[in-house]
């Protein structure tokens, strides 16, 4: 047996550091919500790394997780999500383009007061632009105002409201959003409430007047935008027409296939009616005829309570001017636009929504996109009108 020290020519394998040009390019692609091994797999790409060259799959976690946290409020640290908030705040010297935050007050410490998330204290925070809330400084009758509910973009549940104006061509011009930790009355009713206070604030003392309003089956909402918007505006609560055919195709599921596609056609003719006397005569005979389907007799109970005579009864063509949207789809379209360029439909940290919501808002700001007041005819009917004409011309 030998004793003593033991040596050997071979050093233990040293671990691969980040470099400067590494950690250059993990934070460009971490700014741009990269996964950690997305990032490592293009460090390898990029710098042309070989096995040995390359971190490992745990260091660029750490990483990740720590620039993250200290530089884009990926956290959900209370006190830093304050700060963050008020970082934000709205302000005199605020310049048009730069997003602010709104629609909370400052408590007895001079911290903005969001709420905590509880049934007794809510959280809730606005963001936008002054750009963005002067596009509805305009004549009421020229836009639809809309208030849609998106979700999915943080890791907490909050759902995000999304409120805007479409103009004559259905184009979509965002004014506010909302991240909220619940969907009550009392929140519909603040968020209206902020929207209306701080536009006045931006504009000068000039009120948010709306004509149109478009929106979903909510009583709950419903009741806020009458209590808010009723005192001082004669509006139009229209439905969303998309969402009145997804609530009766769900209802006739178990009806035979025939039976479902002539209700679905009548609720069309319904819909497509050129006035209200017009839709009067339709409606009765249409509603008969359901009768005469034994099958059919709780569909048209449904049909006439939920989309007849309750207050959601206005969902066809002949109360929205020409060229306006009658569904919800000029909003929905830009809520895919969120998940799809700013969270890459990842849930995350409410501090990093905060800041990806504020970014969204500032580039709506400087995005050139003229307000249409007249309608026109999109490229999308353009081509189906060639099209049209050229299988006529062929017939002919």
């Amino acid at each position: 047996m030998e004793t003593g020290a033991h040596e050997t020519l071979v050093k233990e394998p040293q671990k691969v550091k980040l470099t400067p040009r590494l950690k250059d390019y993990g934070r460009d692609m971490v700014t741009q919500g990269f996964k950690p091994s997305r990032i490592r797999n293009g460090m390898a790409r990029r710098f042309g790394l070989t096995g040995s060259e390359l971190l490992t799959l745990r260091q660029v976690q750490w990483f990740v997780s720590s620039y993250s946290k200290k530089n884009l409020h990926r956290n959900d640290d209370y006190d830093e999500i304050l700060s963050q908030i008020d970082q934000l705040a709205y302000g005199p010297t605020v310049s048009d383009t730069n997003p602010f935050s709104f629609g909370w007050k400052r408590d007895g410490r001079g911290k903005p007061d969001v709420g905590n998330g509880s049934d007794e204290k809510p959280f809730l925070v606005g963001l936008t632009t002054k750009r963005l809330l002067l596009n509805a400084a305009r004549d009421p009758e020229a836009f639809v105002f809309h208030m849609d509910t998106t979700f999915k973009l943080n890791q907490v549940g909050y759902p995000v409201i999304v409120c805007g104006i479409s103009d004559k061509c259905r184009s979509f011009h965002l004014m506010a959003l909302f991240i909220t930790s619940q969907r009550l009355e009392d929140i519909y009713a603040t968020v209206l409430t902020e929207l209306r206070r701080i536009f006045a604030s931006v504009s000068g003392g000039r009120q948010l007047v709306v004509k149109f309003v478009m929106a979903d089956a909510k009583a709950a909402q419903q009741n806020k935008v009458v209590r808010v918007f009723g005192a001082d505006c004669e509006f139009v609560y229209l439905m969303c027409f998309y969402h009145v055919m997804a609530k009766v195709h769900e209802k006739l599921k178990s009806v035979p296939d025939r039976l479902r596609d002539q209700v679905m056609a009548d609720v069309y003719d319904l819909h497509f009616a050129a006035s209200q006397d017009v839709y009067d005569e339709q409606v009765k005979p249409i509603l008969t005829s359901w009768s005469d389907e034994e099958q059919m007799v709780w569909i048209r109970g449904y049909f006439e309570r939920t989309w007849v005579t309750s207050a959601f009864w206005r969902w066809q063509c002949f109360h929205t001017p020409s060229g306006y949207a009658t569904t919800n789809n000029p909003v929905e379209q830009f809520n895919r636009l969120i998940k799809c360029d700013y969270t890459l439909r990842t849930k995350h940290k409410i501090g990093t929504l905060i800041q990806l919501l504020a970014d969204c808002c500032g580039h709506q700001s400087v995005t050139p996109r003229i307000f249409k007041e007249s309608p026109e005819a999109t490229q999308q009917l353009n081509a189906r009108l060639r099209i049209f004409a050229a299988a006529i011309f062929l017939w002919a």
